[in-house]
């Protein structure tokens, strides 16, 4: 009942191993067993469920954009360019530490664009705390996105919701302290 993780990116794999706990704690499944079945079910609740949320992210951010937020064809043209015409969709069926590092970073911004969009509010510290950790995530997953992070990054500190930002940094910096410590 072990879970074999990649060499080339160890941290990239704790979320299919954690899935494939899960799969094996309440399905009694297992990879020499019901390999199959296993594999799929690890795969869709690390990749395909992280890359779906996403998704629905890219339409949700799309919609309060849009002219009437009434009307759906902008939004639902956005999320499916964005599901069809980058590797969302390609990438959707393998458990890849570029495609969740994708999938955490559109979540996040969508989290710091939602802070941007309203007064302060009583879930603004559960935002930023998603938005912190989910960029810590992404810098954790993979280091393809860093630039895109620090921009996301510049972009929390431009809302200036200082009552925020301890919340924000809080839960970020572990995951970029963790990543930059294990780089070597």
């Amino acid at each position: 009942m072990t879970h074999i993780c990649t060499p080339r990116n160890s941290r990239a794999s704790l979320w299919p191993a954690r899935s494939f706990i899960f799969c094996s704690a309440f399905f009694g499944l297992t990879y020499l067993k019901n390999y199959l079945l296993t594999s799929a079910l690890v795969t869709f609740f690390t990749a395909s469920l992280v890359l779906a949320v996403s998704a629905s992210a890219v339409f949700k951010i799309a919609r309060e954009l849009a002219a009437d937020r009434e009307a759906l064809f902008w939004p639902a043209g956005a999320a499916l360019i964005y599901a069809l015409a980058t590797t969302t969709f390609s990438y959707s069926g393998i458990a890849h530490h570029d495609a969740l590092a994708t999938g955490y970073l559109v979540i996040a911004f969508y989290f710091i664009f939602q802070l941007s969009r309203r007064q302060v509010e009583q879930h603004a510290y559960l935002k930023s705390c998603a938005a912190g950790l989910l960029l810590g995530l992404t810098i954790t997953t993979s280091m393809l996105p860093f630039f895109m992070v620090i921009l996301c990054l510049l972009y929390f500190l431009l809302l200036r919701r200082w009552g925020c930002y301890q919340s924000f940094s809080s839960v970020c910096s572990p995951g970029c302290c963790r990543s930059s410590s294990t780089m070597q």
